[in-house]
């Protein structure tokens, strides 16, 4: 006979967090709790029970309560069903339809994730093939229009082809993307000057790379009293105290 697993403790189940969840939160925290018991070997129906409303914690303690029927204290399956019914209302069978077709592939979703968003959200769905409505979603809504052509082209194509062919096409763009971004590495950098002998070539090089105020202040000027280059040596303009052979005024020469 196998020994009884000592696991951790479960997390508890918040009823009121998100009402929009609910169901589906639920649905996921018993099948964890039923793997909880498989894993612990734990299998007296008692034991189950304490172990369901112990683990769910004190908010569906209480919850549990109010509810009519629930069995006796070695009934686990009853506990389970009148929980379920609570946490689980009749679902809208076209409203889970409708939120199915809504779905799309995002840009930053892989196929396999899109892929596995779907499948859970067929779950609720009731169809009879789900790998064809799948499918069907995936070729209309897929971001990549490679792979919807490539599926409208063969028609008798497979969910589980469609998923390998649309890896494929990922894989493909990811290493062709790299590619060509280090081609345009290549090429920025074949445009930048490496030994240039030429040195009128260097300082037009030096220039571009200076800032737009660095490259003016490089401009020789001229001074509007004397006409020689400006700024003057010792800051003193030849002009200043000279009267003009022009206008015969003072500090500016003719021009």
């Amino acid at each position: 006979m196998a020994a009884r697993v000592d696991l951790p403790s479960m997390p508890q189940f918040d009823p009121h967090v998100d009402y929009s969840s609910l169901a589906t939160r639920w649905e996921q925290w018993l099948k964890r709790f039923h793997l909880y018991l498989r894993a612990g070997k734990i299998t007296d129906k008692t034991q189950q029970r304490a172990l369901l409303l112990y683990m769910a914690g004190p908010q569906v303690q209480t919850i549990f309560e109010t509810l009519a029927n629930t069995g006796d204290d070695d009934d686990f399956k009853t506990a389970v069903e009148k929980l379920t019914e609570y946490f689980m209302p009749k679902k809208n069978l076209e409203y889970e339809i409708y939120i199915f077709r809504q779905a799309r592939q995002t840009t930053d979703e892989t196929l396999d994730q899109y892929h596995t968003r779907l499948r859970k959200l067929a779950t609720t769905c009731e169809f009879t093939d789900a790998d064809r409505e799948i499918k069907t979603q995936i070729i209309q809504s897929c971001v990549s229009t490679r792979l919807r052509r490539k599926a409208l082209r063969a028609s008798t194509l497979t969910l589980s082809a469609l998923l390998a062919e649309g890896r494929s096409l990922e894989v493909s763009e990811k290493q062709a993307k790299g590619i060509e971004k280090s081609l345009t590495a290549i090429k920025i950098d074949e445009k930048l000057p490496t030994e240039i002998d030429d040195s009128v070539n260097v300082i037009q090089h030096q220039q571009r790379q200076q800032p737009p105020y660095a490259r003016r202040e490089t401009v020789k000027r001229k001074c509007y009293y004397c006409g020689l280059d400006y700024p003057h040596k010792n800051n003193s303009c030849p002009a200043y105290g000279k009267e003009c052979s022009f206008c015969h005024k003072m500090n500016h020469f003719a021009k």
